[in-house]
């Protein structure tokens, strides 16, 4: 399997105390316009992706969907919710689920640090220390 981890763009700023939850956080203009560029960029080195994983949280949706639309127009792309990639979510859970997907399958996940840190070391090491930092 081969796995992309792709960390989502730059969202809006989290207010401490404000009643909207940090899942409800969306990108801004830059983090639309970077990962535009970052599916460019992968355009020229992926032949395929079978299906792009999120994180349920609004942020990581954007992100996708930015980069589905981006690289589709070399082929469909399908776009999944998978709760084991919300933030917090340990490694263990996140592999339990790319265990389901066909060993042949290319996946790209969209996710949150230190998350996918901790996922690169998990599935590299079997051990969640975080060698790593998405930026």
């Amino acid at each position: 399997m081969q796995i992309i981890l792709v960390r989502h763009g730059a969202a809006e700023d989290f207010e401490v105390g404000s009643s909207r939850p940090d899942s409800d956080r969306q990108l801004t203009k830059k983090g639309r316009k970077e990962m535009k560029q970052v599916a460019k960029g992968l355009r020229r080195i992926v032949d395929t992706i079978d299906v792009i994983a999120t994180s349920p949280y609004i942020r990581a949706v954007q992100t996708a969907e930015v980069l589905s639309k981006e690289l589709s127009k070399k082929h469909s792309i399908k776009i999944k919710k998978v709760d084991a990639l919300s933030s917090g979510t340990g490694p263990e859970t996140m592999s339990e689920w790319l265990a389901t997907l066909d060993p042949a399958a290319t996946v790209m996940l969209v996710g949150h640090e230190p998350d996918f840190s901790t996922l690169m070391a998990y599935l590299t090491t079997s051990d969640s220390s975080s060698y790593a930092k998405f930026s």
